[in-house]
């Protein structure tokens, strides 16, 4: 007898760790769901507070242009006639999944079956249009006025009080202007949304004409030349908004930049007459690869894959080359071409290239895939899918099957 309760107790007991044992395992078990969920509210809010409110900004923005451009319809709208007189090739962009063209008028939209989102005059005499995901920033060189769009609506507008050279936006809806100046000879206004002045920096060391605007919005990269004892230098500061000097400065001689782009990897890419130059900025290095003494004869920047140019003879009806570079000045791939391409567009698969009234086909390793005709020569194209592309012919945006 016993023997026998002491084995009851003995089960009993082990009955009783078992349960308790299991409550431990199961408080465990909440208190690291608890644990995981807390952690993942955390990082969210460290990501959306890192991104800021423009984040939900530019959300807002682009569900508001995806309503406009479902709400316009989705029959076949090409071909779409645009309403200005003259559209400068490089004034044709993809602005949220949308068509956005900037004409010597009007500043016009489609989505991507061809149907017309919006026109609104711009009253700019010389305009210029540079876009990021917050918007399109249109200004007019030589003048004072300025807008930012998108592609359902204005977002503000704005002037200066002396001549706009040159401007950009960022990611994030900060944006500035390069301007001439009475005291220097250039002047650099960087404005956030609300058109209150974020940061200034007079130049009196060269005369500027470009900017790019970092992509977050805490900085930007400006370059400019000067004539000195005959021979014409080129100069690059990049700016911290933290800093009131700039936290690098390059210096070019012999060399004529005359355009800065970010990259994805923050890496920093100049466009100069003689090479193009690749900049690491938080190495603090930097890597020229030189064409001449060919010809650049046009460029597609593509911030998340790196850059394709074509470069030709002075007689351009021979020895041109097609280039791929990556986001760290390294060449992808150099072909020969059988004459120069007047417009190229560029992204991760396909590579599309405008030759008289001809569409060239390659893909990303360089390897030709096809040649479509066209009917009349074309001055710019946008992939709008990965089957087809928008052509402008004279003042006409004609659809192209490119499969």
């Amino acid at each position: 007898m016993w023997k026998k309760q002491s084995n009851k107790k003995k089960e009993n007991t082990s009955r009783v760790r078992e349960k308790s044992g299991k409550k431990l395992s199961l408080k465990r078990q909440k208190r690291y769901k608890k644990f995981i969920g807390i952690s993942a509210i955390l990082l969210f809010s460290i990501v959306i507070v890192s991104m800021g409110r423009y984040f939900f900004a530019n959300l807002i923005l682009r569900l508001e242009d995806s309503i406009w451009a479902f709400g316009v319809g989705t029959n076949n709208g090409f071909p779409c006639e645009i309403k200005g007189d003259k559209v400068p090739s490089n004034d044709m962009v993809i602005l949220n999944d949308n068509i956005a063209v900037l004409s010597d008028k009007f500043f016009e939209s489609f989505n991507l079956f061809g149907q017309r989102i919006s026109c609104r005059v711009h009253n700019l005499s010389n305009p210029m249009m540079r876009t990021s995901d917050s918007g399109a920033l249109l200004y007019d060189i030589g003048g004072n006025n300025y807008s930012i769009e998108s592609c359902s609506k204005n977002i503000l507008k704005g002037d200066l009080k002396y001549k706009i050279i040159c401007g950009d936006i960022s990611e994030n809806g900060i944006y500035g202007f390069i301007t001439d100046s009475t005291s220097y000879l250039s002047c650099m206004t960087i404005l956030n949304t609300k058109k209150i002045e974020k940061y200034k920096y007079n130049f009196s060391d060269f005369y500027v004409c470009g900017m790019a605007m970092k992509p977050d919005g805490n900085g930007v990269a400006v370059c400019g030349s000067l004539c000195e004892k005959g021979e014409i230098n080129s100069y690059i500061y990049i700016f911290n908004f933290e800093k009131k000097e700039p936290l690098l400065k390059y210096e070019f001689p012999n060399e004529t930049i005359v355009s800065l782009h970010y990259l994805s990897n923050r890496n920093l890419v100049a466009i100069g007459n003689k090479s193009l130059i690749f900049i690491d900025i938080k190495k603090n290095n930097k890597k020229d690869i030189s064409y001449a003494p060919k010809l650049l004869k046009c460029t597609s920047i593509e911030k998340n894959n790196g850059l394709v140019c074509c470069w030709s003879s002075l007689c351009e009806d021979k020895e041109a080359r097609l280039v791929s570079i990556d986001k760290d000045g390294n060449i992808r791939f150099e072909i020969h071409l059988e004459g120069a391409v007047d417009k190229i567009s560029a992204d991760k698969n396909k590579i599309l290239c405008i030759q008289d009234k001809n569409i060239l086909v390659y893909d990303n390793s360089g390897k030709f895939k096809n040649k479509i005709g066209l009917a009349n020569n074309s001055t710019g194209i946008l992939k709008l899918s990965s089957s087809s592309v928008a052509v402008l012919e004279n003042k006409t945006l004609e659809k192209v099957n490119i499969s």
